[in-house]
């Protein structure tokens, strides 16, 4: 049974994590890998600088967004009785015409 088999592996993967990319770069000794894992170690470490100055940004833009779904529910609260007045209104408006519709002329009565 191979390590593919126990492991689950079905392909290699595409991206290293940081630990990795320090491990074969202790284990790689040429020049060419040397230079390559230290520019990706430090896209790792400008990646972690890009989220650490843009977290206040993130939490503003959350802060918002829960004031947004606020003010949305409290207009729900105020916009459906209005909503079903008006539907009401209709509703009235059509049952007062009726009989308007549907009444005979005096004439056709004598």
């Amino acid at each position: 049974m191979s390590n593919e088999d126990k492991m689950g592996l079905r392909r290699p993967p595409y991206a290293f994590t940081e630990q990795g990319v320090a491990m074969l770069s202790a284990v790689l000794r040429s020049d060419i890998a040397i230079q390559v894992s230290i520019q990706i170690i430090n896209t790792f470490v400008a990646k972690r600088k890009l989220i650490a100055n843009h977290s206040g940004l993130l939490q503003r833009m959350e802060g918002i967004e829960r004031k947004q779904l606020e003010t949305d529910q409290k207009f729900e609260k105020i916009l459906s009785p209005i909503k079903a007045y008006s539907s009401m209104d209709k509703y009235l408006m059509l049952m007062n015409s009726l009989p308007k519709l549907f009444a005979l002329p005096k004439s056709v009565l004598f």
